[in-house]
């Protein structure tokens, strides 16, 4: 190929703009970043508008018709901590249908539903999911044991010779 793409912007239609962009930030924590007036057919209310979190952006366009023939499509939405995400997203009070679950394909996902039906699949591989939680455990290993051996009490002992040491085992010489 003599090009490369470069992104990708998912278009998502709807009947309500306005409430779109209020359900993505109130609910899903994404940013407004624009909209578009309805000037052309004589209305207020935005035609169009985007938000973004991250690097995702989602823009969303009025169009009731094509909003009813394309609910229940799929969005994959990749986060770097899914179950950070699911917490979060919970606490804002968003209509999550699936816990996170570690699915066969190699990732560990959850679904919200957007007010007009479209289905938000938020993921994270699994690798990256088993490498956060090795690093978790091994960090929480660290504070459980001395940094080094000097940081541990030293304790006196007096000098033994080998006649106060205690007996080897029967079938050990000494």
């Amino acid at each position: 190929m003599a090009h490369r793409l470069t992104s990708a912007i998912a278009v998502l239609p709807c009947a309500d703009v306005q409430g779109m962009v209020r359900f993505y930030t109130e609910r899903l924590g994404f940013e407004q970043r624009w909209t578009w007036p309805d000037a052309p057919h004589g209305g207020d209310a935005p035609h169009d508008a985007g938000v973004a979190s991250g690097d995702v952006q989602i823009f969303f366009t009025a169009d009731a018709g094509l909003a009813r023939s394309s609910a229940h499509h799929e969005l994959l939405i990749f986060t770097d901590d899914i179950d950070a995400c699911h917490a979060d997203l919970r606490a804002r009070g968003a209509p999550v249908v699936s816990a996170p679950v570690d699915g066969p394909w190699g990732v560990r996902e959850f679904s919200v539903l957007d007010p007009h039906g479209h289905r938000l699949r938020f993921a994270e591989s699994m690798e990256s999911v088993r490498a956060r939680n090795v690093a978790r455990a091994t960090a929480w290993a660290a504070t459980r044991r001395p940094a080094s051996p000097s940081s541990e009490p030293s304790v006196d002992r007096p000098a033994t010779t080998a006649a106060q040491d205690p007996a080897p085992p029967p079938d050990r010489p000494r």
